[in-house]
């Protein structure tokens, strides 16, 4: 539903909250692996964009809140061994998948698309440029850098030298918009 372009926002919002419920209020014994194997399949979505990366960081977040953030809160026994919490599943998706360089490659290339556009376009307004037909521009560099904040918050992750440099370049220095700069300067203020 997702992947419609035709669909209007209202519905795949609803459409991936009850997806999200579901996976949350499943009665699976293996309800864990099929988190892990939806964290899985938005993982690829985000690494070879294909277009839904917005929608697959949200859900990635959203699937990732409902472990648990510490392993052995809300009385969980300590004898339950299949259980992750939050920290973990992000830790290991940093090992696995390399999730902040990821998120930190999209969003630069997601920049030099949106500067290629402008040339080409004349476009002055970046709430009128909407690359996905569902997010604008704004919202677009707000939900990559919202959910690096939450990664590395939640995850307890530092981000390196190497990847603050690129997001300093891409959003500060080449910005398309100026906002991209108001952007840049908050996220890195609050970070």
């Amino acid at each position: 539903i997702a992947h419609d372009e035709h669909l209007p926002n209202e519905i795949v919002d609803q459409a991936l909250n009850a997806h999200l419920k579901i996976l949350d209020y499943s009665c699976l014994q293996e309800k864990e692996k099929t988190k892990l194997s939806w964290i899985e399949k938005f993982m690829d979505e985000v690494k070879h964009d294909h277009g839904h990366v917005i929608i697959s960081l949200r859900q990635l977040r959203e699937i990732c809140m409902q472990f648990h953030e510490n392993m052995y809160s809300q009385n969980i026994p300590r004898m339950m061994s299949g259980l992750h919490n939050r920290q973990n599943v992000i830790e290991q998706l940093e090992k696995s998948h390399q999730l902040i360089k990821v998120v930190t490659d999209n969003l630069c290339q997601y920049m030099k698309n949106a500067r290629i556009y402008k040339e080409d376009s004349k476009a002055t307004i970046p709430e009128d440029y909407y690359p996905d037909g569902r997010f604008n521009h704004i919202q677009q560099i707000q939900e990559r850098l919202s959910f690096l904040k939450f990664i590395l918050k939640e995850g307890h992750l530092y981000l390196m030298a190497d990847y603050s440099k690129s997001i300093w370049k891409c959003l500060a220095e080449e910005a398309a918009y100026p906002n991209d700069r108001e952007l840049c300067f908050r996220w890195f203020a609050e970070v």
